[in-house]
């Protein structure tokens, strides 16, 4: 999927992405500098957790923008997936 998401905005114009794909899920923003190594320990020390697998039947493109009072996303696209 990302590599077809490179092609076609190629195709627009947009520059390709050079990093690596990482796929990931945010799960929080963290605003202020903090000492990020107390969690970083408890996480270690937590057994592996196993998020088992799923079937995706589409995706969605949001727009997020930074707000002082937090990001504020909305979705401007559904794309479904079809499988060969």
């Amino acid at each position: 999927m990302a590599a077809s998401t490179d092609r076609a905005t190629a195709a627009l114009g947009i520059p390709a992405e050079t990093r690596p794909f990482s796929p990931h899920l945010t799960l929080a923003r963290i605003a202020d500098r903090i000492d990020l190594q107390p969690l970083r320990e408890a996480i270690a020390a937590m057994p592996p957790l196993d998020f088992e697998s799923f079937e995706a039947a589409a995706f969605f493109l949001y727009r997020s923008v930074l707000r002082p009072s937090g990001s504020v996303y909305t979705k401007l696209a559904e794309f479904p997936l079809s499988l060969p």
